[in-house]
């Protein structure tokens, strides 16, 4: 029972080591910067789109509201 548990700890302590070693690896690399101005850009699109997106967006939610709301009122009043 003891070699099981020291055999588990021991995996643990080498994936925890492992862990940490790779996340120190990535934190000190940088992105090169053609990547890091693609991103920038694909940031600005995407909030030009939502921009451009919320009135669509809330003109076909309320029409929907008002779709439901008339077929509401219309099988009460049947």
């Amino acid at each position: 029972m003891k070699n099981i548990l020291i055999s588990k700890l021991s995996k643990a302590g080498l994936l925890v080591t492992s862990t940490l070693a790779s996340a120190s690896a990535f934190a000190t690399t940088s992105l090169p910067s053609g990547i890091s101005e693609a991103f920038a850009k694909f940031t600005t699109q995407i909030s030009e789109l939502e921009t451009l997106a919320w009135p669509i967006l809330i003109s076909v939610t309320s029409a929907f509201v008002i779709i439901k709301l008339f077929k509401r009122f219309v099988s009460k009043a049947t």
